[in-house]
């Protein structure tokens, strides 16, 4: 398969929708793919010293398919760093996927696991020589050559399978339930102890500890397969048992409910609600506020009063201020004699008219100077606008503020100003419909006066009145129809200056500034429910996770769970400074009561004030420098400003974006960890337990018979994987916890507890406060003890006969092997026996294998002796040319397929020139003669094979060659 087949097979197979899709092969394609990406990242981690596990299922596809590729890589990484490491391998059996693939077809399980184990059993064998293998990268300009240094895989092999979890039937438990926690935990636990051990060796401390065993079983057992290679290496198995308080996830979830607190504050129930805002309202408009809130917003109070509301004189007296300008007054009666001609009386009084109210771009000039009448009312209009936006904005912060530094700080805050605003709102509204309503009446008013543009313009046409001027009563009436034309203009410039079409009067924008600090109160409500949506989204999956882990995790018990007696009394204890007090001042004596007190004394006791003090309001205006308070804010803008600690708010436009709202809810509950202390609460599992009236010794009792291995493991029986031979069962237990609590109560029960542990022989290691931890490794595994796995040998068998898809090795000497197996069980009619895995790595190159068994046919390869330097004596060996070979056949292939690095040239050569030399002859030989020197060698080795005479490896390569040559025969013959 070339590498563009192979990308291709992998993107079929993710679209499928399954990892590996229990195909072996899939997976190591990836890996293949992927070996120089791994190989890198291996690199950058690997250090001297390091314990390193692999974890695995020997079941599916995708970990049993490279888990042996990742040894060799790590192993040559190892080799290449000259560093000094450990490998401990962990694989999960098929029985621990009972549960998990209910109503699902195992036997697929069952053939992947014999056939993973077997390829793994051999590449374990203690030789150097048993497999080569090159990944060749994307861009094949990088070769990654393993297995030149190897000796073994791994120091220490544990099976689990998951048979018996916790003292509870296995077969009943997801693996994700009940196996994986145990083997994380595991890994915990054996770090912990190697980390102890580092610590005593640098102190100069002679200690046995736990580490120290298992580096003990791993030398001793190098030493045992050097003496008597066919024994297994240290295979083993464990089990687990966890008490646990939760500390970190009771922590984070306190903070995430004081969080919610601290929001829910904000946004409770209104106290300005009803008439209690309408009052506010009244005062607001009352008291402090400008003559045009009091006299004419708050004034309006009854639609009669619309009659003479908008009238000249009620508008002018209830716009002007004491202390402030005056509008200035329009004295007809002073201009004097105005018996003149039409025309000049009419200038005469325009100019008057004009000099007096002016022009509506008029702006107010301090000083002795007279202002025109529009220069008045547009300083009225800014001032009583901008006076009214001040005045809201203390008054808003005003309720936003309210009791700032005390515990009721923010209490029901945003809906008080949200009530308080609607309510003004209102008023507000009510006085321009009002107000609308009055100028619809004086617009009939001043119908009612008949035109009186129209009565000034015909005194015009008369021509005689033009000549002669006005006299007697004509001037009279002419001046009053003046009189009467300038109060229209004046009420209509006050009545607009209330409001106007354009909606630019100081009502209509105050009623408009409303509205806008309306949408920011709400934009912040919005926020606040935001925040707390998500803050509470958060606990409630926190409180899930913990759940499942409650519910689901069988090596684990949780002594509490989310809103349980103790976590709900410690909540209470820390939001109630009253019954934390109460809780620690206790004097009495009993039990129940002293351990709470001990516990409670441990306890931070939050101050709400300081709590709530990280959020003040404020509007973004400019200071006075000219800059603005935020200046990457909107002017005006109404802002919560949060101390340090506490993250911004999102925008209203980020809230959907989950990445940000993840990491300010993170940072939100966190600044509520520190700031209430949460994070220096210390509580143990001791004083759990004894709160929880736990004694030792069924505590104890319980960490024993749960942690047992999980495995199905008989003590009677010993018996040997491979031989037969007898091997002691060695069983470790360690526990780990701390039980250095402070407090009378708690120290008398650890006392007794470690007491019980002390008699049983454990190791205890200091560890995590919130923990005890027991773990059972049992070392020398008995074939018994592992029957699940060797009982997938018989579907595995299965399989392979049958030919039953998909192809379950993965190494091409297993692949040849088993036909070779098939076919000498055939030939001799007898069960089928596995090959010795030196053989089995030998037929990694079955044309090596073949051009072998032929070189002995021809005498291609010679047998000689050579001097013995040690004995004195001749020893034999074989020759390919000079090319001097063990003695043994098996040796012998080796040497060839994997020749040492200082001698690779010649035994290529050697292997090239057996190839060359095995062609020749079978293209040459004469066809009769060929079938006698067959026939004669395949007897030779019958006879051989009949005496019993060869070692285990001999024999069974003399099998291979005779069922190659007797192959051969058989087709001289039919061609014959």
């Amino acid at each position: 398969m070339d590498k563009e087949d192979a990308e291709q097979y992998v993107i079929d197979a993710n679209k499928r929708g399954v990892p590996a899709g229990e195909r072996r092969h899939t997976s190591r394609i990836t890996f293949f793919l992927s070996s120089p990406k791994i190989k890198q990242k291996l690199e950058g981690v690997l250090q001297d010293d390091s314990f390193i596990f692999i974890v695995n299922s020997l079941a599916g596809g995708t970990g049993s398919g490279v888990f042996i590729d990742f040894l060799l890589l790590i192993q040559n990484l190892i080799a290449m760093k000259n560093l000094s490491c450990q490998i401990a391998s962990v694989f999960f059996l098929p029985l621990g996927f009972t549960k998990a693939k209910e109503g699902e077809d195992l036997k697929p399980l069952m053939g992947n696991c014999y056939a993973s184990f077997r390829e793994f059993s051999r590449l374990n064998y203690p030789r150097k020589d048993m497999t080569k293998i090159s990944y060749s990268s994307a861009d094949e300009s990088t070769l990654i050559g393993l297995g030149k240094t190897l000796e073994v895989l791994t120091n220490v092999t544990y099976f689990l399978d998951g048979g018996k979890i916790a003292g509870k039937d296995g077969t009943q438990i997801k693996y994700f339930h009940g196996t994986v926690p145990a083997i994380v935990e595991y890994i915990y636990h054996f770090g912990i102890a190697y980390s102890k051990e580092e610590e005593a060796k640098k102190e100069g401390r002679v200690t046995q500890t736990f580490y120290d065993q298992v580096v003990a079983h791993i030398n001793a057992n190098r030493i045992m397969t050097k003496q008597n290679p066919t024994r297994a290496l240290l295979y083993g198995a464990f089990g687990n048992y966890k008490l646990i308080i939760d500390l970190d996830s009771i922590k984070t979830e306190f903070s995430q409910k004081i969080a919610i607190d601290i929001l829910n504050q904000f946004l409770e129930p209104s106290y300005l609600s009803g008439t209690a805002g309408e009052s506010e309202v009244q005062d607001f408009l009352l008291n402090g506020a400008t003559r045009f809130d009091k006299e004419i917003v708050y004034g309006l109070k009854d639609p009669e009063q619309q009659k003479t509301f908008a009238s000249q004189a009620m508008l002018v007296g209830k716009f002007q201020q004491v202390g402030m300008p005056k509008f200035p007054s329009f004295h007809f009666d002073s201009i004097g004699n105005l018996g003149r001609a039409v025309s000049e009386t009419k200038t005469i009084l325009d100019d008057f008219e004009t000099r007096i109210l002016g022009r509506r771009s008029n702006k107010y000039q301090p000083g002795p100077a007279p202002n025109t009448f529009y220069a008045v009312a547009n300083f009225y209009k800014e001032k009583y606008h901008t006076d009214f936006k001040d005045r809201l904005r203390n008054k808003v912060l005003e309720i936003l503020n309210k009791d700032q530094g005390s515990d009721s700080y923010g209490h029901g805050a945003l809906s008080s100003a949200l009530d308080f605003l609607k309510s003004l709102k209102e008023k507000y509204d009510t006085f321009l419909t009002y107000f609308r309503e009055a100028r619809r009446y004086y617009e009939e008013m001043r119908r009612d006066l008949k035109d009186i543009d129209s009565k000034v313009e015909a005194f015009y046409a008369n021509s005689k009145q033009k000549k002669w001027g006005l006299r007697g009563d004509l001037r009279k009436k002419y001046k009053n129809l003046r009189k009467l034309q300038n109060q229209r203009k004046i009420q209509e410039i006050l009545q607009d200056l209330v409001g106007n079409a354009e909606g630019t009067g100081i009502a209509q924008k105050n009623s408009e500034y409303i509205f806008f600090i309306i949408a920011e109160i709400e934009k912040w409500i919005i926020t606040f429910q935001k925040g707390r949506q998500f803050t509470e989204k958060a606990n409630q999956d926190l409180r899930s996770v913990r759940n499942e882990k409650t519910n689901n995790f069988v090596c684990h018990r949780y002594l509490s769970s989310s809103g349980d007696a103790l976590e709900t009394w410690l909540f209470e204890l820390i939001k109630d400074s009253s019954k934390l007090r109460k809780a620690k001042d206790y004097k009495g004596a009993v039990h129940k009561e002293l351990v709470e007190k001990e516990i409670a004394e441990r306890l931070p006791s939050p101050s709400w004030a300081e709590l709530l003090s990280g959020f003040s309001w404020v509007f973004n205006l400019r200071e006075g420098n000219g800059e603005l308070i935020y200046p990457d804010r909107k002017e005006g803008e109404l802002i919560c400003a949060v101390k340090k600690g506490i993250p911004d708010w999102p925008e209203p436009t980020q809230w959907d974006d989950e990445s940000v709202i993840l990491t300010w809810n993170y940072q939100f509950t966190e600044n509520y960890l520190k700031q209430s202390e949460l994070d220096k609460i210390r509580l143990t599992a001791p004083d759990i337990l004894l709160w929880l009236g736990k004694e030792p010794s069924d505590v104890v009792r319980v960490l024993e018979e749960r942690s047992l291995p999980i495995l199905k493991y008989d003590k009677r029986v010993h018996t040997d994987l491979k031989e037969g031979n007898p091997h002691d069962t060695e069983t470790h237990v360690t526990i780990i916890g701390d039980f250095s609590a402070p407090g009378r109560e708690v120290q008398r029960w650890t006392a007794e507890c470690r007491e019980i542990i002390n008699r049983k022989g454990w190791t205890h290691y200091g560890g995590p406060a919130n923990a005890i931890s027991v773990n059972q490794s049992i070392y020398n595994l008995t074939g018994p003890a592992i029957i699940n796995l060797y009982n997938t040998r018989k579907e595995y068998s299965r399989r392979l006969e049958r030919k039953v898809p998909p192809p379950l090795h993965v190494f091409p000497g297993e692949k040849m092997a088993r036909k070779y197996e098939l076919e000498i069980s055939n030939r001799f009619q007898k069960p089928i026996e596995e090959l010795h895995p030196l053989v089995v790595s030998a037929l990694e190159d079955e044309l090596l294998v073949k051009n072998f068994a032929f070189g002995l046919v021809f005498d291609i390869i010679e047998k000689d002796t050579i001097f013995d330097d040690d004995t004195g004596d001749r020893k034999p060996i074989l020759k390919i040319s000079d090319v001097k070979l063990p003695p043994e056949h098996v040796e012998a292939i080796l040497k060839l397929r994997i020749p040492p690095d200082n001698e690779a040239i010649q035994y290529a050569a050697a292997a090239r020139t057996l190839h060359q030399a095995v062609l020749d002859k079978r293209k040459n030989v004469a066809k009769e003669s060929y079938v006698d020197l067959l026939g004669e060698k395949t007897k030779a080795i019958v006879d051989q094979l009949e005496k019993s005479e060869l070692p285990k490896t001999e024999a069974e390569i003399s099998k291979v060659f005779l069922i190659i040559l007797e192959k051969e025969l058989e087709s001289l013959l039919t061609l014959r």
